[in-house]
């Protein structure tokens, strides 16, 4: 008997138990490796959200004005306290700055998370869709 009808009878003796151990071979073979594929798919077929949509939606901005506003009025207190029991006013600028800075920090904080959140869910998606051949 020659070697390959030997591999043959082999390969028909065992393909009813092997076959999904098949299928997913041949699928690792052809199928590039997930990170690849879920950075094609993130590429062609999704967009992550803008900029704006993760600093102005989701109620970003109201979150950041009530950190800015307790945050804001605490540094204030510190940083020019003394100075404003004594009579003696600091220039406004400083005084906007001081709540502009834990409002930039707060939105900023909220977008990145937003985008690594939204970045774990897609990579979820492929991985399930992944198993789920």
């Amino acid at each position: 008997m020659a070697s390959s009808q030997k591999n043959w009878l082999v390969w028909k003796k065992y393909a009813p138990l092997n076959r999904f151990a098949c299928k997913s071979i041949r699928r690792m073979i052809t199928a590039p490796t997930w990170p690849v594929r879920y950075l094609l798919e993130t590429l062609i077929t999704q967009s992550e959200p803008s900029i704006p949509e993760l600093l102005f939606g989701g109620g970003t901005p109201r979150k950041a004005a009530m950190t800015a506003l307790v945050v804001g009025t605490v540094l204030t207190g510190i940083n020019h306290g003394d100075g404003i029991l004594a009579g003696d006013y600091p220039p406004v600028v400083k005084i906007i700055l001081t709540y502009c800075v834990p409002y930039c920090v707060t939105s900023w904080g909220a977008a990145t998370g937003k985008l690594a959140q939204y970045r774990d869910n897609q990579a979820k998606v492929v991985l399930h869709e992944e198993v789920r051949r």
